[in-house]
């Protein structure tokens, strides 16, 4: 097993910045209340600034780690999944005339 070598210093870093995000889901039902989801999200995030992180090995206090963070990211998401339900969820066990 490994241990954790190094730690954040106790000051956390925020970056200021904008994104987005895009997603649509489909549910086409099958037999009975068996449905089939699938799915996909796009997303994107730009970092107004840059800055740099500085973590500490807690083995040795004399070594650190300098870490620039900041930029851009972008990606896509997919999903597949079933869905139950019943074909009528909000009158369960009422009969309708």
């Amino acid at each position: 097993m490994g241990l954790l070598r190094s730690a954040v210093q106790a000051r956390s870093t925020s970056l200021g910045g904008f994104g987005f995000g895009f997603g649509l889901a489909v549910v086409g039902l099958g037999f009975g209340g068996l449905g089939r989801l699938l799915g996909g999200w796009l997303f994107a995030r730009y970092d107004l600034e840059r800055k740099t992180v500085t973590t500490l090995d807690s083995m040795r206090a004399d070594r650190s780690t300098q870490y620039e963070v900041g930029g851009f990211m972008a990606g896509l998401a997919l999903q597949v999944g079933v869905r139950l339900e019943s074909p009528h969820p909000w009158n369960q066990g009422v009969v309708e005339r």
